[in-house]
């Protein structure tokens, strides 16, 4: 059985059984090519480059290999370069998302957001046979108020109140809107080792 960054082989193990040795083997992709892969940063194939935002000196190989793409490759994933240093993307804690190239270039980035919604949350009145102010859940009573300032005409023996929305007592949330997701490393092939 063979993996993508290393091959695996049955050595004699001077008469002490088969052992199995991994050894790793070239992984080759095409400069600049970035893909999410299933390992560590320390069991990288060779050549192949977390992309976190990490400043190379210009003059050394990954330095010139960044340099040598295409520059508006460079523009769309955010590869930046000062008098002597050059990034790479940085991805962290993006997901891939489908572009169109026209809308959307490849590499445009969009920040978090959810998708609007909106309703109306006003004072709540209550007839004086039900005293009490008692919205459901996701909604909550913050502040019950008496009629006290109000006019007997309009307000005597009713109750106002001010309600609170929290999505979290009846779905899951977080810090962050996100949908199910499993975790990845983005790399970029740069055909040359640091």
């Amino acid at each position: 059985m063979s993996f993508p960054a290393f091959e695996q082989k049955l050595l004699d193990n001077e008469g002490a059984g088969p052992e199995i040795k991994k050894e790793r083997i070239p992984y080759k992709g095409y400069p600049g090519e970035i893909r999410f892969w299933p390992f560590n940063t320390e069991d990288l194939p060779d050549n192949w480059y977390f992309t976190n935002g990490d400043a190379y000196p210009l003059s050394g190989p990954v330095g010139v290999a960044l340099d040598s793409l295409p520059a508006g490759y460079k523009t769309n994933w955010g590869i930046t370069k000062t008098e002597t240093t050059i990034t790479l993307p940085n991805l962290i804690g993006y997901f891939p998302r489908a572009v169109d190239g026209t809308t959307r270039t490849v590499g445009s980035k969009q920040t978090d957001a959810m998708k609007n919604f909106s309703g109306t949350v006003g004072s709540g009145w209550v007839r004086p046979d039900s005293p009490t102010l008692a919205p459901t859940l996701p909604f909550s009573l913050v502040t019950e108020y008496s009629n006290t300032g109000f006019s007997a005409a309009t307000a005597s023996g009713h109750k106002v109140g001010k309600i609170n929305f929290n999505p979290s007592t009846v779905v899951a949330t977080a810090d962050e809107f996100r949908p199910m997701n499993v975790g990845l490393m983005p790399v970029i092939y740069l055909e040359v080792a640091a």
